[in-house]
C-alpha cells in the first residue's frame, strides 16, 4: 500500500505534465511559446519514462515531434515519431502505430518516396486493424506525395479511395479536403495533356 502512495505523484505528475504539453502544442503560435512548448514537451517525455507509463510517453513524444516539424527540426521530429512508432509496436497498438508512421510519412515530406512509404505502411496497418479513418488519412497523404512528385493519376486515385474512405468513416472535414484536392489534381491533369 506504501509503495502504491509513493509510486502516484510520478504518474500524477506525468499525466499534468504530458495535458500541459499538449496544451502548449496548441497555444504555440509564435518563437518564444514555441520554445516553451519544446520545454514542457521533453519535461512531460522525462517525466512519462520515470512513470513507466509508455501510452503518455508515446503521446507526449508525438507532440513533441509535432514541435520540432513546427521548428523545420525534421531529424529531431523523426526521432521522436521513430520512438513513438517503437512504442506503439510494443504495445500492439495499431491505431498509434498508424499515427506514427502518418507522422513519419509528414516528416519525410521533402523526400516523397521516403514518406510515400510510411503513408503506405500506415494504410495496411490500418486496413489490418479495420480503422477506416486511418486508412483515409494515410490516403490522403499519399495523395499529397503523388502531387508533390507529378503523378496525378496516383494522386487521383488516392484522393478518389480517401474521400470514400472519410465519408464511410464519418470524417466529413477529411472527405471535404480530398473532393477539393481531387478537383485540383483532374486540373493539373488537364494542364499537362493528360487524360484523366
Amino acid at each position: 500500500m506504501a509503495q502504491a502512495a509513493q509510486a502516484a505523484p510520478p504518474v500524477r505528475q506525468a499525466e499534468v505534465r504530458s495535458l500541459a504539453c499538449l496544451d502548449a502544442v496548441y497555444a504555440a503560435s509564435n518563437q518564444p511559446a514555441v520554445n516553451a512548448a519544446i520545454e514542457i514537451c521533453q519535461q512531460a517525455v522525462s517525466l512519462t519514462q520515470a512513470a513507466g507509463d509508455q501510452r503518455l510517453e508515446a503521446y507526449s513524444r508525438g507532440n513533441l515531434g509535432s514541435l520540432y516539424l513546427q521548428e523545420q527540426a525534421q531529424q529531431q521530429a523523426i526521432a521522436q515519431f521513430e520512438q513513438v512508432l517503437s512504442i506503439a509496436q510494443q504495445q500492439a497498438d495499431p491505431a498509434l502505430e498508424v499515427k506514427a508512421l502518418v507522422a513519419l510519412g509528414t516528416a519525410y515530406a521533402q523526400q516523397p518516396q521516403i514518406a510515400l512509404s510510411h503513408y503506405q505502411q500506415a494504410f495496411s496497418t490500418a486496413e489490418a486493424a479495420s480503422d477506416l479513418n486511418g486508412m483515409a488519412i494515410a490516403l490522403y497523404n499519399s495523395g499529397l506525395m503523388h502531387d508533390a512528385l507529378g503523378d496525378y493519376q496516383q494522386a487521383i486515385s488516392a484522393y478518389q479511395q480517401a474521400e470514400k474512405t472519410a465519408t464511410a468513416s464519418g470524417d466529413v472535414i477529411l472527405a471535404s479536403y480530398a473532393t477539393q484536392k481531387l478537383a485540383l489534381a483532374h486540373q493539373a491533369v488537364i494542364q499537362v495533356g493528360a487524360t484523366p
